[in-house]
């Protein structure tokens, strides 16, 4: 693969020269060729619902992966598992880098109030 950057032909390769089409071949596809230099990472969260009928709320919330704590502005990894049925809820947040747990709630869901969306406003 060509180390090199910039914008060309896409059918013959000449550097792209600007203008509408290619000044060798006359093609109008262009191609761009960039290099990333710096370190990509991905995140990711997955969310799930388990609903019943004549429920109107799901009865089990279940949440995982990464989340940006804002504060801070540094990655985290949560689980968290809300079950209606149960009457439980449970939190684990801890440090991406070095796992170390920043905070763990594992309580009855009743108990859990004033809490995120539960907040009065």
């Amino acid at each position: 693969m060509s180390d090199e950057k910039g914008i060309f032909c896409k059918d013959c390769g000449a550097n792209w020269e600007g203008g509408e089409s290619c000044k060798v071949c006359g093609s109008k596809n262009k191609l761009f060729k960039v290099h990333l230099s710096d370190h990509i990472v991905a995140h990711e969260k997955m969310r799930l619902k388990q609903k019943r009928k004549g429920y109107k709320r799901p009865i089990l919330e279940s949440e995982s992966g990464d989340d940006l704590f804002r504060k801070t502005n540094t990655w985290t990894k949560l689980i968290r598992i809300i079950n209606r049925l149960k009457n439980s809820y449970e939190e684990l947040i801890t440090d991406a880098k070095t796992g170390k747990v920043i905070k763990h709630v594992k309580e009855k869901l009743t108990d859990h109030i004033n809490h995120g969306s539960a907040k009065k406003k």
